[in-house]
């Protein structure tokens, strides 16, 4: 293969067993999978309950079940790339395996709690790409075999609420500028059919989230438009942020460059991670109203990893009124760096830095 082959197809590779940081939020506790195991985080008292340890694995990532009784937990264990999938009940017990697969990347919860989305790498190269692409299972949360339900898929999916269909990525080709052509599409669970909602031209990090009442999408893409249009000469080489309106199919592009955006849990407000200026590696973040009108910054601090490999961190609502996100702090010198999860109010006041309270809570757990 040629050298500049090979590198545009670099980026898709590396989606390969790399959670993102992501965690889950109920009744106002966080979710957290640190070096010692899986932790509930209040805020609010500045407490920690242990789940679980990592005698099993490396801890990387962890949802509530939707009922609130349970949580899924994703370690990494010896040998390449293999993870293990485990329910565990919160008020104590044995965790049960419900899924173990190699170079698995994302996951999510049904809304009904009857099924796990699983995103992970194919066992062969695809002969289009030329290197293994990533494929969307359904892996019932009871335990039992998994059922593909498409594969060339990005990482990142949303469940509407009927636990009925996935709004998904799905790629189609990619072009000489390494970007990724494809359709944001409607995935039926049952079927597997996909219907195309709009077309577009995204990166590596494309990133979608879904309102709340499922009746609109933001993305981040280069360009979109209907399904089927040609993009392919688009001279755009900054993600801008998107709206589509899932019952028209009509996009609206909005005049924002953007990381990501991501509904509050009523639907009312949108956390949005946009350029800060000339910073690499940090993101400001603001909050803005549904219709992306108004824009409040609330923080300019936000972290954004720079590998190309992965390392992608997001933001979240704790709940609609108080957002957190991670900073990078240099706790030791220049170098000796580490992320800090921070809240801070949608209105931009009354930071606290959480790091502090959740370490002393972690490291206490071990003695």
């Amino acid at each position: 293969m040629p050298r500049l082959r090979f590198l545009a197809l670099l980026p898709l590779l590396l989606l390969a067993g790399c959670f993102p940081i992501e965690l889950d939020v109920r009744d106002g506790k966080l979710l957290i999978p640190r070096e010692e195991g899986f932790f509930i985080f209040d805020p609010a008292t500045g407490k920690a309950a242990k789940l679980a340890g990592a005698e099993d694995g490396k801890p990387v990532f962890a949802r509530f079940s939707p009922d609130g009784k349970d949580v899924l937990t994703v370690v990494k264990t010896e040998g390449f790339n293999q993870f293990r999938f485990v329910i565990r009940p919160i008020a104590g017990g044995k965790g049960r395996e419900v899924y173990k697969g190699e170079n698995t990347a994302y996951v999510l919860y049904s809304p009904d709690g009857t099924h796990l989305g699983v995103v992970q790498m194919s066992e062969k190269e695809d002969p289009q790409f030329k290197s293994k692409v990533p494929e969307l299972y359904l892996v019932p949360a009871k335990g039992g075999p998994a059922k593909k339900l498409g594969d060339k898929v990005t990482v990142l999916f949303r469940w509407f609420a009927d636990s009925k269909r996935l709004l998904v990525f799905e790629l189609v080709k990619m072009d000489e500028q390494s970007r990724y052509h494809g359709n944001v599409s409607l995935l039926d669970v049952t079927s597997g059919k996909a219907t195309a909602l709009a077309g577009a031209v995204v990166t590596q990090g494309f990133f979608v989230d879904l309102a709340p009442d499922g009746t609109k999408a933001l993305f981040t893409a280069y360009a979109a438009d209907k399904p089927g249009t040609d993009l392919g000469k688009t001279k755009e080489f900054d993600t801008h942020l998107f709206e589509l309106d899932v019952a028209a199919g009509s996009v609206r592009k909005i005049d924002k460059r953007a990381s990501y955006a991501i509904y509050s849990r009523d639907g009312k407000q949108v956390l949005l991670g946009t350029p800060p200026g000339f910073s690499f590696d940090t993101l400001k973040l603001e909050v803005a109203d549904a219709e992306l009108t108004k824009f409040t910054t609330v923080a300019g601090d936000a972290y954004k990893a720079v590998s190309l490999g992965g390392g992608a961190t997001f933001p979240g609502w704790l709940d609609d009124k108080t957002v957190f996100y991670f900073a990078e702090r240099a706790v030791y010198g220049t170098e000796g760096k580490g992320l800090h999860l921070l809240t801070v109010g949608a209105d931009g006041k009354g930071r606290h830095d959480l790091q502090p309270r959740i370490d002393t809570e972690a490291i206490q757990d071990e003695k």
